[in-house]
């Protein structure tokens, strides 16, 4: 059964360390609780911001062949987006069973919890009346939600095959090494930060906690003193790391896998060049579909875009995205996926118009096959900006303002109300760009449409926990500027 393995492997955390012994008992007193309840294969969600006890909840669950559901692996600030999303998950998952900390409490009883079980001293577990057959199929194992960058987040379905399919490729893909030792950064509640740090702990690979991003000296001196030697990180989070670390105090790293957002070219030959022996792989998935492509990326002739080929199992196919007709070799249609991890479905919503009857997933990314077959993202079918007649996706701009500027930026279409979208950046203040000189610079890669009408100088760009942009704060901050 994947993910419910033994944990061998420890987690390293600044402030302790929790060998597989101790994680291998916490995951058993789990698992008891779960199964005294008496509640067969009731969903039980998890909000718990320790990795030792997110982790060995999600293997109790597994263990105890109870569908889970992840909802919060954070302590959540009073009034914030993460503190909404908590209780809109809950109250949306219909899940009978929470395991939950302290931090959690408040959310677990909004939602109409009760506690029936202080399993361990900071680990609670929970149980509501949910009433009549609103629970999850069994044949579900897993509920991950969506980041929601665009719209509502949704919860995803995933099989028990999924997971099969997942953790064999996580295996094939990390080819642990005698005496590795894994940095985790990405949150728990994604499916590939709970895949890699799983994966790793049942390998007998110790997981290395590091701090925000926001900390990148503290990142990469945590590197160094551990000696870490494979990571799975977003791509601005590597591009950070290298920025302000040491070379020699991250010379040990042998491998990264990065994922959720896309890796630029200048950031694989800044790292290149500070580590010629670090292998980068760029990962492509969805919650939706995880990781169809991990392309070993060669830095002397990687471009912007590129993610190879599919994984083994994977099937590709580009179309039409007005007609679903195939599109012809070379031209632009939207990815869509056929494979064993493609989601069951969305719980309590339609995924009529992504996962076709015969098991295809449109996965709302537009792309182009090289001579070769490799695949090259260009951008997002919700991320296209007219520019009067003409369109490009806001990830093409990006590339370029930020391959002229150095830096990277965010850009918005705004209606000009006359049918058209003019282009606003949002630039981090670091860039110290100026509009007449930006627009200048575009003239040489852009169409005068896609020029920078306006710029909003912003302490840092926003993003979602994942290390993607986030569209949707993006918009707000220019709606907020219009004001």
């Amino acid at each position: 059964m994947a993910f419910a393995g033994p944990l061998r492997g420890a987690i390293i955390a600044p402030t302790a360390t929790l060998s597989g012994a101790a994680l291998e008992e916490v995951a058993a007193h789990l698992r008891r609780a779960i199964e005294s309840t008496g509640a067969a294969s009731a969903s039980v969600a998890l909000a718990l911001q320790s990795a030792g006890a997110f982790v060995t909840g999600f293997v109790a669950c597994r263990r105890a062949g109870a569908p889970a559901v992840l909802v919060s692996d954070r302590r959540p600030r009073p009034e914030s987006f993460d503190a909404e999303q908590v209780l809109v998950r809950l109250n949306d998952c219909a899940a009978t069973l929470l395991l939950a900390d302290s931090a959690h409490a408040g959310f677990a009883k909004a939602a109409g919890f009760r506690l029936i079980d202080q399993c361990r001293e900071d680990v609670a577990l929970w149980r509501r009346n949910v009433g009549g057959s609103s629970e999850p199929s069994p044949s579900h194992v897993l509920l991950v939600y969506t980041s929601g960058t665009l719209s509502t987040p949704k919860a995803v379905m995933l099989s028990a095959r999924a997971l099969e399919w997942i953790g064999a490729t996580n295996e094939r893909l990390y080819a642990w090494q005698p005496g590795d030792r894994f940095l985790g950064m990405l949150p728990l509640t994604h499916l590939a930060g709970l895949a890699n740090t799983i994966c790793a702990l049942q390998a007998g690979v110790d997981v290395v906690l590091a701090p925000s991003i926001a900390f990148a000296r503290r990142v990469a001196d945590t590197v160094h003193a551990h000696r870490v030697t494979v990571a799975g990180l977003v791509p601005f989070q590597l591009d950070r790391l290298f920025e302000v670390g040491e070379r020699a105090a991250l010379r040990s790293l042998r491998l990264v896998v990065c994922s959720a957002a896309p890796l630029h070219a200048t950031t694989v030959a800044k790292v290149s060049e500070a580590n010629r022996q670090l292998q980068i792989y760029n990962a492509y998935g969805l919650t939706e579909a995880f990781r169809c492509f991990a392309h070993p990326v060669a830095p002397e002739r990687y471009v912007d875009g590129l993610i190879g080929h599919r994984l083994p199992g994977v099937e590709v196919c580009l179309r039409d995205p007005a007609t679903g007709t195939p599109t012809p070799q070379g031209e632009t249609g939207e990815l869509c996926v056929r494979a064993p991890q493609v989601m069951s479905g969305y719980w309590k919503r339609s995924s009529s118009g992504t996962k076709s009857s015969d098991g295809w997933l449109r996965t709302g990314d537009l792309a182009r096959a090289g001579a070769n077959g490799e695949i090259y993202l260009t951008g997002r079918l919700k991320h296209l900006i007219n520019g009067g007649g003409e369109k490009m996706t806001v990830e093409s701009i990006e590339a370029v303002i930020a391959e002229l500027g150095e830096c990277q930026v965010a850009v918005h279409g705004e209606n000009d109300g006359a049918g058209a979208e003019t282009v606003t950046a949002l630039v981090p203040a670091s860039c110290r760009f100026e509009l007449a000189e930006l627009r200048q610079k575009c003239a040489r890669r852009l169409p005068t449409a896609f020029w920078p009408t306006r710029l909003i100088e912003v302490a840092r760009l926003p993003r979602t926990s994942t290390g993607k942009l986030d569209r949707r704060a993006i918009a707000e901050l220019v709606r907020e500027t219009q004001q």
